[in-house]
Formats: structure tokens, sequence, C-alpha cells
């Protein structure tokens, strides 16, 4: 098969890349998108249901990103069995960034529970995604040799996600536009108002994930292709220097 582009890399070496660093803001920022909703998915149906919680509404919410989570691995082994051009995990990490992205920007504007479904199903698919193609990713660009390493690196984003995204901006935002409506005890905070600045920010740092993953193809994939042409490694990069003097640039 074909040799990782970058080289075979330790953890060290990877960590010494713009790539790795691309690829772990994308994850961070996807990851801690999923997470805002999964987590706050109470919160948001009660508060689009003028204050009323619904257990039932909840978990079939919940359902509707696993099995959003199922259909995005699943399509990622689809398309990867008969897509043989090697780019193809970059380009998928840019679907699954534009699809979180969008589906975090219907949520910020949509004023029924039931409208949740869809956007819902929209975040499963693209956190389902993320985590198909991410060690097929790595090993194309680093090598076999510590993938197990530079993979528990990255398991750092969904945590760091979590905490700045789901924690930070979801759930103080809520607690603030509570404070806003004098809500008393465990009144909880009405409309979409709730938590739509929140998910307007996550809409735009899932821009950042997009540019992140794009940039990922352009120094890399389409960069190491144009090094081969001017006579540097072969395409497939094999550790040579045509992977790593883009790198350099």
């Amino acid at each position: 098969g074909d040799s990782a582009l970058l080289g075979d890399m330790d953890m060290r070496q990877a960590l010494c890349t713009m790539q790795f660093w691309l690829i772990f803001t994308a994850a961070t920022i996807i990851a801690g998108s999923g997470l805002a909703v999964i987590n706050n998915i109470s919160q948001m149906q009660e508060a689009l249901n003028k204050g009323k919680k619904d257990d039932s509404v909840t978990s079939v919410l919940v359902t509707v990103v696993a099995v959003g989570s199922c259909c995005g691995r699943l399509g990622i082994g689809g398309i990867a069995s008969v897509w043989e051009k090697r780019e193809k995990w970059s380009v998928l990490l840019c679907v699954a960034t534009a699809l979180m992205t969008g589906s975090c920007l219907w949520i910020s504007w949509i004023r029924d529970a039931r409208q949740l479904y869809g956007a819902c199903l929209g975040v499963g698919t693209a956190f389902g995604m993320l985590w198909a193609l991410m060690v097929p990713l790595l090993l194309d660009l680093f090598g076999p040799r510590k993938i197990a390493s530079i993979y528990a690196v990255v398991n750092f984003a969904p945590m760091i996600g979590s905490i700045a995204m789901a924690t930070g901006m979801v759930g103080l935002w809520y607690d603030h536009q509570r404070t806003m409506e004098n809500k008393d005890g465990d009144d909880p905070c009405e409309g979409v108002r709730c938590f739509r600045i929140a998910f307007l920010g996550i809409s735009g740092l899932g821009v950042i994930s997009i540019a992140c993953a794009y940039m990922l193809w352009a120094t890399c994939y389409f960069n190491c292709d144009l090094s081969a042409a001017l006579g540097g490694s072969s395409g497939q990069g094999g550790g040579g220097e045509g992977g790593i003097y883009w790198l350099r640039r």
C-alpha cells in the first residue's frame, strides 16, 4: 500500500507538523460542537417547548443523534470502499466540518422543538464521520509506527471541545439568559434566545474548522502532488523530502 505522505513519524515529530494541529483543531471544534448539542439537548428541548420538560422527546432526540452517528460511520466505510484516491480522507473531513457547522447554524435559528430532529441527525452524522475517518487519516499522513500515541493525543480534542463549547459557551449563555429572565430556582429558560448566540458562536468556530480541513488538503495532498511533479519524491510521500518540503515552506 501507499507509504505515509509525511513519513513514518513518532508522536514528537507529528506534533511538530502543521498538519497535525490542523487536524486537532478541526477535531476539537467538531467534537465540541457535537457534545454541545448532546450535553444540552434536554435544556434545548425544554426551552423550545415553552419551558415544558418532556423526557420522551429528549430520549428520541438522543436516539436520533446515535442513529446519525451510526450512519456517519457506515457512510465513511462505504465511501472509502469505492473511492480509491488517497485524498478522500481530507475531503471527507471537509464534509464533516461543513455538515456540523450547518447543523449548528440551523439550531441557532429553529423555533420549534420538532425542528431539532433534523438538526440532531446532522450533528450525529458529522460526529460519527469524524471518528470513522480519524485513524485512516492519521495513518495516511504519519504512518503506522506510532499511530496509537498520535491518536491518543487527538483524543484530547473532545475534552477540550466539551469544556470550551458545551460547558463554556452553551452552558454559560443559558445561565445568563435565565438570569436575564429573572428565573428562580430550577425554572427553565424559554425560547431559542436561550442558546441562539452560543450556537452562532459555535457556527463561527465551525467556519474555522472548515478552513483547517481545507488547508490540510491544500498544504499536504495538493502540494505533495506538486512536489512530485517538480521532481521531489513520489506522490506517495514515503517519508521522503517531497512531503516534508511543503511543511517547511
